[in-house]
């Protein structure tokens, strides 16, 4: 199985990984796939949704208050590592880079920042598996959707969780 599953485990999702894993299934299609050449949905013209309000809203009960203290706090990390990625690729360091993306692929998955995902698992396999000269590419890609997620209003759009039940994807 080559799928990738952020904690906590959303029941569903694992069930269809497992599926998927039977004899005869077809192989994973997940642009969250650990596996290098489907990681990044853009690079097959796949479009990740950057917001899942569901998920977020699952993760903080509905509540105002949560919702503010976890979006500030994952902001404030994600900030932190994403510069310390920059430092990594500066100084071609791929252990870090790879250490550095995993840590924050999983925390953007499991709150619901679904666009960071894909570029920060590319990062993460750039090296010694995939194209090391995409990975300046991976990098701007994965700040360009921290600063779209940074500008989303995620109250508001928690809220209007109820006209619709799918994930956002905000203009650019």
């Amino acid at each position: 199985m080559t799928d990738y599953l952020a904690k906590p485990v959303d029941e569903n999702l694992l069930r269809k990984a497992l599926e998927r894993c039977r004899p005869g299934a077809s192989a994973p299609t997940s642009p969250t796939s650990a596996n290098p050449s489907t990681a990044p949905a853009a690079a097959s013209g796949a479009q990740v949704p950057t917001f899942d309000p569901a998920r977020f809203r699952d993760i903080t009960g509905g509540s105002p208050e949560k919702m503010r203290e976890l979006r500030e706090l994952f902001l404030s990390q994600a900030h932190t590592i994403v510069q310390e990625i920059s430092k990594a690729v500066l100084e071609g360091k791929a252990k870090d880079i790879s250490r550095l993306a995993h840590k924050l692929a999983g925390s953007s998955s499991s709150i619901g920042v679904t666009g960071m995902v894909p570029p920060l698992r590319a990062l993460e396999h750039a090296e010694p598996n995939g194209d090391p000269n995409q990975t300046p590419h991976w990098l701007v890609e994965t700040q360009r959707q921290l600063a779209i997620f940074e500008q989303l209003d995620v109250r508001a759009v928690c809220e209007n969780l109820s006209r619709s039940s799918k994930p956002t994807q905000p203009p650019v």
